[in-house]
């Protein structure tokens, strides 16, 4: 159905460009569609209005943009600082397009520097067991790094979060499948350049907030603020759930709590909480964990909840989950957590009959590193062998934090993770330096290479960590993108004739 902006936007100063009705709406020229509105949005290095002539000859209808254009021939609806932020209109006009969808689902919102991923498979698991009376197979949305589902396609992501047409049209699709909940992972670049805006979340969940992408942000400061914009996507009765183990989370929900001044709308969860949220009685085995969440005299009353995940991290993930779905069915929680599929490249097992475990993970950052290497080291009877590397053309600064983490291991071989544009040596010398001692590391660029000699020097009851880039299906090096998952190549190494780690 039609929409003019004045409707979108419930406002009468537009002029002309407000009462002009249009089908689609789009930030990108090559997607205008004949009578459709065009989005000319302000980028880092380019200005989407400049390809205002583009959406002119494709047959845009109207433009809304943050800048006058005198010589577009169609009404252009133009957002100066005190009419308003575009970006924020372009996300409300998304919003009513597609019918409103995240006011018709439970929309759980996850941010922070690790974790989203896990929480958000979670959250599709425990939702899938709330559904499964009224569905069969029961259905929910997800939307993240892994992959996009929308109750009835699953479908690889290109990016964490999507561009905001892209956002509110999945949203829409889900509902038309019948999805009741979705879970969306949420990145700082998204929140910063609010393609999420116009989203309404039942709740918003903040994992952690660590050393990531300074390369876009710029300081650990920048990082936290744009992960705090997630509260400015809640809807009214939508709550605020985050880690305050993470002093830079406990502070936003603070500030949060200072600012709305009803205590149900903001909840902690963590091993230093206090209230409903508390964690304890923490138990990490070899094939998954169990805990208590919950604190006597608080409601929901403690539970004691498994997943067939490992490691204390995962176990901060689940409560996660778990406390942002308070108000499901406590049992469609348990099982949802209990009955969760592996979730893929993190920490995802890879066996052929060797007498090692080997496992591949998502780590990239400093401290996710360390997560990692804590949650496996207890477990390794043997040696701890950890490959990693580092991306190009992005932080420099976490490098040498990463191979100081690295030297957590007993064995290291550091290689090429996508290098893109740079040099591969540079960014294998920026993590070397970081580790504190030259005789438990090797380098080898090759990452083919590198695996196999992780591989080949295990023996039984060692434990082999293969990370950074976890579900990852392709290597970037010099704009070039090459076919490499390492769940394949390590299981082409391990099937091999002349494989020596048996």
């Amino acid at each position: 159905m039609p929409l003019t902006l004045r409707e979108a936007l419930n406002r009468d100063d537009l002029g002309e460009a407000g009462t002009v009705p249009f089908t689609a709406a789009t930030e990108f020229s090559g997607r205008v569609t004949p009578g459709g509105l065009f989005a000319g949005l302000r980028g880092r290095d380019v200005h989407g209005a400049w390809f205002w002539e583009d959406a002119v000859e494709r047959g845009a209808a109207v433009v809304l943009t943050d800048e006058p254009l005198s010589e577009c021939p169609i009404p252009v609806a133009v957002f100066t600082p005190w009419r308003g932020d575009v970006r924020q209109a372009f996300g409300e006009v998304c919003h009513q397009l597609h019918g409103r969808p995240s006011e018709r689902l439970f929309v759980a919102g996850v941010t922070g520097t690790n974790g989203k991923s896990t929480v958000c498979w979670l959250l599709r698991s425990i939702f899938r067991e709330a559904m499964r009376v009224k569905y069969k197979p029961p259905i929910a949305g997800l939307c993240g790094t892994i992959e996009t589902d929308d109750g009835r396609e699953i479908v690889p992501s290109q990016l964490t979060t999507p561009a905001c047409e892209d956002l509110h049209a999945w949203l829409a699709r889900c509902v038309a499948n019948g999805c009741e909940a979705a879970a969306v992972e949420l990145s700082s670049h998204a929140l910063d350049q609010d393609r999420a805006a116009g989203l309404r979340l039942s709740s918003a969940v903040i994992t952690n907030v660590t050393r990531d992408h300074l390369d876009y942000h710029g300081s650990l400061e920048s990082v936290a603020e744009a992960k705090a914009e997630i509260v400015d996507l809640l809807a009214d009765d939508g709550r605020l759930i985050g880690c305050i183990d993470d002093p830079l989370v406990e502070r936003i929900l603070l500030k949060q709590s200072a600012r709305d001044q009803r205590a149900t709308k903001v909840t902690g969860f963590g091993f230093d909480c206090a209230g409903s949220g508390r964690i304890s009685a923490a138990g990490c085995g070899p094939v998954g964990s169990t805990f208590v969440l919950g604190n006597a005299g608080f409601q929901p009353p403690p539970r004691r909840l498994s997943l067939p995940l490992l490691g204390r991290f995962n176990v901060l993930n689940a409560a996660a989950a778990a406390v942002a779905l308070t108000s499901f069915d406590p049992r469609a929680v348990a099982l949802g957590l209990a009955k969760v599929s592996p979730v893929p490249g993190r920490l995802e097992e890879i066996e052929c009959g060797q007498p090692f475990r080997v496992l591949v993970d998502y780590a990239h950052t400093p401290d996710g590193l360390r997560a990692v290497i804590d949650a496996v080291r207890p477990l390794c009877e043997g040696r701890l062998h950890l490959l990693v590397g580092a991306g190009g053309d992005r932080d420099r600064g976490k490098r040498a934090e990463m191979g100081a983490a690295a030297g957590l291991a007993d064995c290291v071989v550091f290689t090429s993770d996508n290098p893109r544009s740079e040099d591969p040596h540079a960014i294998l010398r920026d993590l070397a330096a970081g580790h504190p001692d030259p005789a438990r590391y090797e380098i080898i660029e090759d990452r083919r290479a590198a695996i196999a000699a992780a591989l080949s020097a295990a023996r039984p009851r060692d434990w082999v960590l293969i990370c950074g880039k976890g579900h990852e299906t392709t290597q970037e090096v010099a704009g070039v993108y090459h076919p490499f998952d390492d769940r394949v190549v390590c299981r082409e190494i391990l099937a091999s004739p002349g494989f020596a780690g048996d």
